[in-house]
Formats: structure tokens, C-alpha cells, sequence
């Protein structure tokens, strides 16, 4: 059962020791203006529309979806701090969007990690939000142990597990994601004395999982976008992969109850990065979210 633990290596990479960028701040557009050091803009017009990539990603990453959107409203894409996470980015972005005069409510677009942080952004700040799309967004099971059988179930549950019990843990995994050859760089805040990025992570993950209820967005507008093609798993045995695809649709179909006013796109031809593999469906997506905001309208099925 072990062999579980590394279905979500890619993302733990990522997610508990930090968010390294590829990518540098964002520098002014071919079609637009960067409106600030974090937020570049495109495009005029109202619900504006907030991309927020996956871990260790960007804004380019939005770049088969964001000309597009820009077209039917203003949308912005951003670069997070290098060495933010959790509720820090949540802070950044906020503080982003009002320096660069950018009125609310918004549509936020999630990818995977990216999701949870609008699910949080939209939870902290419901005023500020008008509809979501989730693009494969991550689930805060999918590190908890519920759902991959090797990870603690009570790692993330508030007050079950202290933070050095925690740090333990996911130095245990350090040292088996150093085998599998997938283990990041270090943790640049653990030197300098402050929590490693794995409790930081822990806390946030908490967090969600203890503010999630169902129908927490109420009526705003939610889509929840799933990608088609499970990622390869060469280490994995038939039983195994198939297992784990059931997990991810089930914690993708249960996204849909966070509002009473959504629904799930089932993406063909689609691996993780959806705005990437087919940009059509996304940009499908962010017009039906943006139309129904606009006429505060329900989401045609």
C-alpha cells in the first residue's frame, strides 16, 4: 500500500517545501500593460477574471487561454513570491489586486493547487468573489491519507497530530521521495529559522478541511473542470492505477457541492494541465462563468 504514497509526489514536491517558480514577475504584455509588479492585464470589461496557476507554475501558463478571455472581459495572470505559500499568497494577491485599482467581485480560475488557494481566497474574502472555475484543481484529501492509503489520515486534522510529529513525517517522506529521485530543493525558511514549508502546508490543508462545508459559495456560479487521461504510473500495478483514477473522480465530483449553483466538466482529451492540453475547454468554461455572473443566471448544465 505503500506504493500510494507517490500518486501525489508530484504535487508534495511543490506543496510541502515550498513553491519554486520557473518563471520571473511578469513583464508587460504583447496585448496589454502590467497593471502592477504581480498582476498583468488584458483585455476591458467586468466580472475580471483572476488566473492562479498550479504549484511551481505561473503565468505563462495561462497562455493559450488568457488572449482569448481578454477578448470577452479583463483578465489578469500573475507570478506568486517565490518563497510564499498558503495564506501569504492569499494576502499577495488581495494586496496585488487593490494597488492596481482593480474593483471586484471576480471570477477566479483555479489549476490544481491553484484551486485550493481561490477556494481559500473565496472563503476569506466571499465579497470579493463572483464565480469560480476549478481547472483539476487539487483536493486537501488528496494529502490527508483518506484517499492515498500511506499518508497519515489524521495529518491534517486540527489538533491530531503536533507540529514535530508533522516534521517527522514528512521527513520520513523527504527521504522516500529522495529515492524515488523526486525530491525538491530545500526548504530556504527552514534555515532561516522559521517553519519548515510541510507545517506551513499541514496548517493550510487544516484549514480548508476544517472551514469546507457543503454549498459554502452559496449561488455563486462554480464549475469544476476534470481532465480525462489519468498521468502515467509505470511503478503502479493495473489494480492500483485504476483505484487511484476512482479516488480523483470522486474528489472531483464532490467539488460540485461547495456551491448550490454548479457543475462538472468531464474534459476529453485532457491530461492534469487542461488549459494547456485543450484551452478551448477552459476558455468555454470561463465565459459560462462570466455570463452567468453577468446576468445572475444559473449554470446551464
Amino acid at each position: 500500500m505503500q506504493l500510494y504514497l507517490f500518486s501525489v509526489l508530484a504535487l508534495a514536491s511543490q506543496c510541502l517545501y515550498g513553491q519554486p517558480l520557473q518563471q520571473g514577475n511578469a513583464q508587460k504584455d504583447r496585448l496589454g500593460a502590467s497593471v502592477s509588479p504581480h498582476l498583468s492585464c488584458i483585455g476591458v470589461g467586468s466580472p475580471i477574471v483572476i488566473l492562479e496557476a498550479g504549484a511551481g507554475r505561473g503565468a505563462a501558463d495561462w497562455a493559450k487561454v488568457k488572449p482569448t478571455v481578454g477578448e470577452l472581459t479583463q483578465v489578469c495572470s500573475y507570478d506568486r513570491h517565490q518563497d510564499h505559500c498558503c495564506d501569504e499568497v492569499i494576502d499577495d494577491l488581495r494586496s496585488a489586486l487593490r494597488e492596481a485599482s482593480l474593483p471586484g467581485p471576480y471570477v477566479f480560475v483555479g489549476h490544481s493547487l491553484g484551486g485550493l488557494y481561490v477556494r481559500r481566497f473565496a472563503n476569506r474574502f466571499p465579497d470579493d468573489v463572483a464565480g469560480l472555475v476549478l481547472v483539476d484543481g487539487a483536493d486537501e484529501k488528496q494529502l490527508t491519507g483518506i484517499i492515498a492509503p500511506g499518508l497519515k489520515p489524521e495529518l491534517y486534522r486540527p489538533g491530531a497530530m503536533s507540529d514535530s510529529d508533522i516534521e517527522a513525517f514528512f521527513k520520513d517522506l523527504g527521504r522516500r521521495m529522495m529515492a524515488a529521485g523526486t525530491a525538491p530543493a530545500d526548504n530556504t525558511r527552514e534555515s532561516k529559522g522559521e517553519d519548515p514549508g510541510e507545517i506551513r502546508m499541514a496548517r493550510f490543508y487544516r484549514q480548508i478541511a476544517a472551514d469546507r462545508h457543503d454549498f459554502m459559495f452559496s449561488e455563486k456560479p462554480l464549475i469544476v473542470l476534470t481532465a480525462s487521461q489519468a498521468p502515467p504510473l509505470p511503478r503502479f500495478s493495473t489494480e492500483q492505477r485504476a483505484q487511484l483514477e476512482e479516488d480523483h473522480w470522486i474528489l472531483q465530483a464532490r467539488m460540485r457541492l461547495l456551491s448550490k449553483n454548479s457543475k462538472q466538466v468531464l474534459v476529453p482529451n485532457s491530461g492534469h494541465y487542461v488549459h494547456v492540453d485543450r484551452p478551448d475547454a477552459v476558455i468555454a468554461a470561463i465565459r459560462d462563468a462570466v455570463t452567468a455572473v453577468r446576468s445572475a443566471a444559473r449554470l446551464v448544465p
